[in-house]
């Protein structure tokens, strides 16, 4: 009697324990199992940490056949690009060699399209790439790069300044556009939603696009959704090394803006910009430089990007090197040091892109070899994701 007296009470303040933790740690789980997914992502301070409270940087690469159609083109093992065609077997090969280059994340860019009407059951096809993606542990930052499939990239996905072409017609619509991603997503742990690639334009659309950044976000925690948002504005960040003194508009700027004009209710969102060598240039020396360690570390100071990310998370969403650079050699030095920095702090990046569009294509990870052999400006990133 004394023993089950004692495992009753232990019973009682179990669930006495059980009782108050559930009462005032509320947590909402994104797979909706009672556990949170070990994938699951949350911004901590400037870190981003795991539902296992391991610390992530995101190294990824830039997916962009979802763009010209909802099917997906495909670079096969054989080297040979198979366009517009649902292939799982492709799909899996590509993230197989995605996965063994070291990479932990994807970027889609899509077009509104495809997800608004459902086109070519892309909704479907996006979910089984998010799938396929998880079990081997690679995380999916899904953005809109496009309206439709007739126009090239707005600098914001609605009226006035795109006419949206049917697709997106208002503000609203775009905002109802995310919370429809949303409710389709929200319960893969290892999606990022990324609201458009490359917002730009002058101060008046600023104001108009953070209006309506702070209207998406709202819509899709209303859905219930707690997966990382993350938050651009304009192209990327930039230095002219002459006129750098005159700098009134550094990225830490843009950064800070955006932090202190946009508010998430759960404190989830990411800080994401592009870089490319021509975004830093000399106007006194012909527009050259060679783009040394001590540069690069100079310039990434001076236009506020390493300070900003040491108080808050921030993501490369692309970082490029151009494969037809005059001075190939100072492309690929400015390619390694930039990758360099970023790693020694803790700042995470893709490379864009990942397979060729056609033979020499600029700006290419992987060559038209068989198996998914890198170019060399592939072998830097391996190199720099490595170590």
């Amino acid at each position: 009697m004394a023993i089950f007296a004692i495992l009753l009470l232990y019973g009682v303040i179990a669930f006495s324990a059980m009782y108050f933790f559930s009462n005032n740690q509320v947590k909402v789980y994104p797979n909706g199992l009672g556990q949170e997914s070990p994938m699951a992502l949350h911004v901590v301070g400037n870190r981003v940490v795991t539902g296992e409270g391991v610390d992530l940087i995101l190294h990824g690469v830039d997916y962009t056949y979802f763009i010209d159609d909802p099917y997906g083109s495909w670079m096969l093992p054989s080297g040979d690009i198979e366009y517009s065609v649902w292939d799982t077997t492709a799909l899996a090969a590509n993230l197989d060699a995605i996965k063994s280059w070291g990479f932990n994340s994807i970027r889609i860019l899509a077009t509104t399209q495809w997800w608004a009407q459902n086109s070519g059951d892309f909704q479907s096809h996006l979910e089984y790439f998010i799938k396929e993606a998880a079990s081997r542990k690679i995380y999916v930052d899904f953005t809109f790069w496009r309206n439709n499939g007739l126009e090239g990239q707005p600098s914001l996905p609605y009226p006035p300044y795109d006419d949206g072409n049917g697709v997106i017609k208002s503000e609203n619509a775009f905002v109802n556009l995310w919370a429809s991603v949303s409710v389709a997503l929200k319960s893969y742990s290892n999606v990022l939603f990324e609201l458009w690639n490359e917002p730009n334009g002058d101060k008046e659309a600023q104001n108009s696009w953070f209006n309506v950044t702070q209207k998406c976000i709202d819509a899709i925690r209303d859905t219930g959704a707690s997966n990382i948002i993350v938050l651009q504005w304009d192209y990327n960040t930039y230095l002219d090394f002459r006129n750098y003194s005159e700098l009134s508009d550094s990225y830490d700027s843009k950064f800070s803006e955006m932090s202190t004009s946009l508010h998430d209710s759960r404190n989830n969102i990411i800080y994401s910009t592009h870089l490319y060598s021509t975004g830093f240039y000399d106007s006194s020396n012909g527009y050259s430089l060679k783009y040394s360690y001590s540069d690069m570390l100079w310039a990434l100071g001076v236009t506020g990007l390493l300070s900003f990310s040491s108080k808050y998370p921030v993501w490369i969403g692309e970082i490029g090197c151009s494969l037809w650079a005059s001075n190939i050699n100072d492309e690929y030095a400015w390619y390694n040091n930039t990758l360099s920095i970023l790693n020694q702090n803790d700042i995470g990046y893709c490379g864009w892109a990942w397979a060729p569009w056609s033979t020499g294509t600029q700006w290419e990870l992987v060559t038209r070899q068989s198996n998914y052999v890198p170019s060399e400006a592939g072998k830097i990133l391996q190199q720099r994701i490595c170590g």
